[in-house]
């Protein structure tokens, strides 16, 4: 791990040629759409498509897509039938055109740099993956406070380093939330989310880490809001889907034991690994 030199004070702003792909799964979420949406519309980084996939809302929530859907032409509202979070980015990265890719989900909002401080820290550095922290949100007012970035808020990992933090302090987090990926490390490996489960993320981002062979950038800014709502999936009546958890876990035991034995102990220290998006 290295400080990188990121000259990010009185530099001149790199062209916004990358198109990125923003997917946000709608499921029932009527209260909090349009903000999630604003948030998007607001960014300084205008090159992108906006893939709204509605998974099968029964509430008003389609309706609120379509009413903005139709004012905004880099949006795209995707209709399909319930499948879970996991379903709904899969549809969104069948769909996605853009050489970059961000999750966003609909009861969230980012600030209104987000996608260009992402971008800029990809491309600067070449790497596959940038990330900012996640600010937990327990009051549901969106009033966005843009802190500047700097050279100093950034740190470096190879791919294994990332790993390896991952399976440590948690500094990267499981999150699929808050970060940028280089579209192919979907694509090019076949990595998909896994329908029907819970622990999504978990289950995913290690394998994404794994294949960002140009590393991983991560700020210690927080610029994504994670809303805590009470009626979200994690707080919802016990049923065996928790045990979901466990699955994961035995699947990154089996998938380290392959790929990167020398970091199998740092998983097995941890066998009550949470889901967290920050530390």
């Amino acid at each position: 791990m290295y400080l990188l030199s990121l000259l990010f004070h009185n530099m001149r702003r790199i062209p916004m040629s990358e198109l990125v792909t923003v997917i946000i799964p709608v499921y029932n979420v009527e209260q909090y759409v349009e903000r999630c949406i604003r948030s998007v519309l607001k960014q300084t980084y205008v090159n992108m498509e906006i893939l709204l996939i509605n998974d099968g809302s029964t509430d008003r929530s389609r309706m609120i897509c379509e009413r903005i859907s139709r004012t905004e032409s880099r949006i795209t509202l995707i209709d399909k039938k319930n499948g879970g979070l996991s379903s709904a980015r899969n549809v969104g990265l069948a769909h996605a055109n853009g050489q970059l890719v961000t999750f966003i989900d609909s009861d969230d909002w980012i600030e209104t740099d987000f996608v260009e401080q992402l971008v800029l820290a990809i491309t600067k550095n070449q790497a596959d993956i940038s990330t900012f922290h996640v600010k937990k949100e327990k009051k549901s007012g969106y009033s966005p406070k843009v802190v500047p970035v700097t050279q100093n808020d950034w740190q470096f990992y190879s791919s294994r380093q990332a790993l390896k933090q991952l399976f440590t302090d948690n500094q990267i987090g499981y999150c699929a939330t808050s970060k940028m990926y280089r579209t192919s490390l979907f694509l090019d490996n076949g990595i998909l989310f896994p329908v029907g489960m819970l622990m999504e993320d978990k289950a995913t981002t290690y394998k994404l880490i794994d294949q960002a062979k140009h590393g991983v950038i991560v700020s210690t800014l927080e610029k994504y809001h994670y809303f805590m709502r009470t009626t979200g999936i994690m707080k919802r009546t016990f049923t065996t889907k928790r045990f979901d958890s466990f699955v994961v876990h035995d699947q990154i035991m089996e998938y380290m034991q392959v790929r990167h034995p020398e970091l199998l102990l740092l998983v097995k220290q941890r066998p009550d690994l949470q889901f967290k998006c920050t530390t």
